[in-house]
């Protein structure tokens, strides 16, 4: 449901204005508005709150202490931000301990943690880059070993190492005679087959026609692997050896350099952390005031507050101007600090902010992809979590499927952590799991005919059969109870409209979805009784909802023309919305066919393994599918068919004022 708000305004004595935004913020329940300057009959009466040149100079630091920390935040391993995360971890300490000090104290703290972070990052990038190029060096050696430790190269010879494409053996065979000629014939020319369709080939010669062959290779514009230098002129198997040994070496010093990060981290995450969301908090306090208004003695803060909190953010506030005497506070404040309720229309258009119990919440991201619907409209939340599951479970339909969902949604629930995506992936999918396992029994299918060798029957009738006779009253069944679906959503989705039009005082919206329930029940009326389906006594509510139809049209065209002579043509388009929902049939057709085809696949293998293997794999592509597409097909059936029957969106997301840490349990 969408969250009622209230439009607030606080009012209290300048003395305390720095703490009642600290309060404000400490409560992170209201959404702040600019408030407008007025005059009340004199000039300047109401200005607007402004940084003082020692404030504007510190939210310069704040901000640029924020940036230190956000890159060094990001270098934060996950586990320890995860061990020292929650309402009473010991971030929520630090923040705490660090709220005195002042703001060139945090940033020198910052800088200190943010060196140490840079230089552990900065050598653990250059560790792991020299790793990556001595193993890419490895390879290219590991490539030539058999043409050494095949034919011994003479202690001094350099080598050249070259890489060809197996199928150039015309410059092969070009290269092969003129190193022969640079070298006299004394050369070794060898060749050993890589991976991918090519070949290494190793060129061996003495030392003084190395300058001559190096020149040639590379005015020849051919590839070849330049070994480090230090490496170049040993012998190939010392160089190997080298090789190995240097990079066991920085493997060791990764890991000893690793061991110490990870010390470090467990040590300092917690700090770090608190120092970013400090920062941050300060800035947003500094980012905040020019919102704010104020006279010689009052301030003004003005914005939507959630009804639920106005209560006790005014005791909140109230407080800041208790004390001993009463009248004064013990913060030496004159006057009270008030919140009171003001005139919506006065701040414009409310924020939105939805608030649904669990499991309903955990389908609010499904609905991320659609604009947030308009304050005082409906949240289609609770729609979504009531018809989208079954549908889900109409399409896949198999209680071997379902009870597998159901298994997948215990772990992510077991693994995710509370109020996060992942939870809410697992509620969406048990919800959906469920309702599989139970249209399984509906139709009788467990792994497709499974379930039929253990006297599984269906509860109703089979989606889909091979029997003689059978097979069109199944199809046919399976689509009425799609189309039936599908006349019952848009139905109520057109009743939901004029719910909608009436709390947004839309009559036009009312008119039309009005006359679209009575067009839809003269057409079932007349193709009803076309088709013999209803007796006689129907002929009254046919003739009385084509009558309300006329006159709705009518009432229509006069407020608006277009809207009313087109009125039909929508009533075609709603009928094709139901028929839309053909395609729950279809792709349920579709994951039983391949239940079938698993089945008879494994029937037709001469081995009880292959057979296995088959029926397995074969119903692994059924589920990954039967996922994929319900879940696809289902979300367009309601954002498209319908939510547009009575979704109002354009609302304004609800952004309070808040504290990112520090806010004690």
């Amino acid at each position: 449901m969408i969250s009622e708000m209230a439009a607030v305004e606080i009012i209290g004595p300048v003395e305390v204005f720095h703490e009642a935004v600290e309060i404000i913020q400490e409560a992170g329940a209201l959404h702040i508005v600019e408030t407008p300057l007025a005059e009340f009959g004199r000039t300047g009466l109401l200005e607007k709150i402004h940084l003082t040149d020692n404030q504007a100079e510190e939210r310069e630091a704040c901000a640029k202490t924020a940036e230190i920390l956000d890159e060094m935040a990001a270098d934060i391993p996950a586990p320890h931000v995860r061990a020292v995360s929650g309402p009473s971890s010991a971030v929520v300490q630090i923040y705490q301990r660090l709220r005195p000090l002042t703001m060139e104290a945090l940033a020198a703290r910052s800088r200190t943690l943010a060196a140490r972070v840079r230089s552990f990052t900065r050598r653990e990038r250059n560790i792991t880059a020299d790793i990556h190029a001595l193993a890419a060096y490895e390879t290219v050696f590991a490539g030539f070993a058999p043409l050494v430790q095949t034919h011994e190269l003479p202690r001094d010879f350099e080598m050249v190492g070259v890489v060809f494409e197996r199928r150039n053996k015309l410059a092969r065979d070009a290269l092969n005679r003129e190193i022969e000629r640079i070298t006299s014939g004394s050369f070794k020319f060898l060749e050993q087959p890589l991976d991918g369709g090519r070949l290494a080939v190793l060129i061996g010669f003495p030392r003084r026609s190395a300058e001559r062959v190096r020149s040639f290779v590379a005015s020849a514009g051919i590839g070849n692997m330049v070994f480090p230098p230090h490496l170049r002129d040993k012998p190939f198997e010392e160089a190997y050896a080298s090789l190995q040994e240097e990079k066991a070496g920085l493997e060791a010093e990764h890991r000893r350099l690793q061991s110490q990060m990870d010390r470090f981290f467990g040590e300092n995450a917690a700090e770090m952390i608190g120092l970013q969301h400090l920062c941050h908090d300060n800035l947003a306090r500094y980012d905040a005031l020019p919102n704010f208004a104020r006279t010689r003695h009052a301030f003004i803060i003005q914005g939507w507050l959630p009804r639920a909190h106005v209560e006790q953010l005014g005791a909140n506030l109230s407080r800041l101007s208790e004390g001993p005497l009463g009248a004064r506070g013990s913060l030496g404040a004159e006057g009270p600090v008030v919140l009171r309720e003001v005139p919506g229309k006065t701040l414009g258009v409310p924020p939105v902010l939805l608030e649904n119990a669990q499991p309903v919440r955990s389908f609010e991201p499904l609905l991320s992809l659609l604009p947030l619907p308009r304050y005082g409209s409906m949240d289609p939340t609770m729609f979504l979590a009531t018809f989208f599951p079954p549908i889900f479970g109409l399409m896949l339909a198999d209680a071997g499927y379902g009870t597998i969902l159901l298994g997948a949604a215990a772990v992510m629930f077991l693994t995710g952590r509370a109020r996060t995506l992942l939870r809410s992936l697992a509620l969406i999918a048990a919800s959906c799991g469920f309702f599989t396992v139970v249209f399984g029994f509906v139709f009788g299918e467990l792994f497709g005919e499974l379930g039929r060798t253990f006297g599984l029957h269906p509860l109703w009738q089979e989606r889909f059969s091979l029997a003689a006779g059978r097979t069109a009253p199944t199809l046919l069944g399976y689509l009425l109870i799609a189309l039936a679906v599908g006349t019952v959503q848009i139905l109520f989705g057109l009743v939901l409209g004029v719910v909608n039009a009436r709390r947004t005082r839309d009559r036009n919206m009312a008119l039309g979805n009005l006359a679209r329930i009575a067009g839809l029940a003269v057409l079932f009326f007349f193709v009803g009784r076309l088709s013999r389906v209803l007796p006689p006594i129907f002929t009254s509510f046919g003739i009385i909802a084509l009558l309300v139809f006329l006159v709705l049209m009518i009432l229509q065209t006069i407020r608006h023309p277009a809207h009313g002579l087109l009125l039909p043509l929508e009533i075609l388009s709603t009928m094709g919305n139901i028929l839309s929902y053909a395609r729950i049939m279809a792709i349920g057709m579709a994951s039983v066919v391949l239940s079938l085809l698993a089945a008879l696949l494994g029937g037709m293998m001469g081995s009880i393994v292959l057979a296995v293997l088959v029926v397995v794999l074969v119903n692994a592509l059924n589920l990954a599918l039967g996922i994929i597409d319900p879940t696809i097909q289902g979300l367009r059936l309601h954002y498209v068919e319908f939510f547009t029957k009575f979704y109002l969106g354009g609302g304004r997301p609800f952004a309070p004022f808040k504290k990112l840490g520090g806010v004690l349990p």
